[in-house]
């Protein structure tokens, strides 16, 4: 069943009303071809905090709103807009004037832009526009909003982020990661890079001793100290109970995948030392590189594997096969 937040429906609501805005006022412009009624339609924006533009093509001439002059550090009124912007030389107003591009491109229905505001913040808008023409089908104006949708974009960010994170690890969940994974093993090239799998080493036994509140604190922090040794491009994830994996982007060499296998184990001893865990936290690591025709299903298996040899080893330890 789909569940429509009062979000999406507020959402909703403000692009129907932007919509219906700039087609009634492109209806009557055309009708009237009266600069009055631009005024006070651009009034009436002003007052209603709306950046709102109209470019003239025939004239080319920009006129903007109040808030969407100050948006953009712009006048109201920009006359010989093209000409301006083909030999802008100033950084500012060569960016604002990408952003007007991309506001009167057609079907700009769908397109969100990043714009900096006053405040060093970045904002999100969405953008809408709506075509004007002459009674011969000449293309003569084009009317465009950006609608402030930066607080609806936070929230569903906010609502996508927790639905691909664990819970307690702050780590990948495992639907993500396997997702995330098995899209990065079909598009990278053979030798490339590397999956690891680890669990924590008797970790039934810190459970039964220390009891289950301890033992998440465990988990907390070897996913913090997973994290600690990895790159930025690469994946780590929780696969369920004390099980992790992660995803070496861009391998430089075997040996890499075994150094960041004995970065983890050492960061993982170090850091529930830290954190006074009465007992010593280990873990055991299996990894392969990945290989021709793999797909995350053998890759997997085979990490498998390998993390049993490295239990057979003696635990707090890795084997990685090529």
């Amino acid at each position: 069943m789909i569940i429509i937040t009062a979000e999406a429906w507020r959402l909703a609501a403000v692009f129907l009303g932007i919509a219906l805005l700039l087609s009634f006022y492109a209806l009557y412009r055309a009708r009237l071809q009266s600069r009055a009624l631009q005024e006070k339609f651009f009034k009436l924006a002003a007052s209603a905090n709306l950046y709102i533009f109209e470019y003239d093509i025939r004239k080319d001439e920009l006129q903007l709103s109040a808030p969407c002059a100050e948006l953009f550090g712009l006048p109201v009124c920009v006359p010989n807009y093209m000409e301006q912007a083909k030999k802008n030389s100033d950084r500012h107003q060569a960016r604002a004037a990408a952003y007007f591009d991309a506001a009167m491109a057609r079907q700009t229905g769908q397109v969100k832009l990043r714009i900096p505001l006053s405040d060093n913040s970045i904002g999100v808008f969405q953008v809408s526009n709506e075509f004007s023409y002459d009674q011969q089908g000449q293309l003569e104006s084009i009317i465009g909003l950006f609608a402030d949708v930066t607080a609806e974009f936070r929230h569903q960010e906010k609502l996508t982020v927790k639905a691909q994170v664990d819970a307690l690890t702050k780590v990948y969940n495992s639907g993500t990661v396997r997702r995330m994974m098995a899209d990065a093993i079909t598009v990278a090239p053979v030798g490339t890079a590397a999956l690891l799998i680890l669990d924590v080493d008797h970790f039934k036994g810190v459970n039964d001793s220390l009891g289950h509140q301890s033992g998440d604190r465990v988990l907390q922090i070897v996913a913090r100290s997973i994290k600690s040794v990895l790159r930025c491009s690469d994946i780590v994830g929780r696969l369920g109970g004390d099980e992790f994996c992660v995803y070496l982007a861009e391998l430089p060499s075997y040996e890499f995948a075994c150094e960041v296998c004995g970065r983890i184990n050492h960061a993982v001893i170090e850091d529930t030392m830290r954190a006074e865990i009465p007992m010593k936290i280990t873990v055991s690591i299996g990894g392969t590189v990945l290989r021709d025709v793999d797909d995350f299903e053998a890759a997997y298996a085979r990490a498998d594997l390998s993390l049993y040899e490295a239990k057979k080893l003696g635990r707090n330890t890795f084997v990685v096969v090529r």
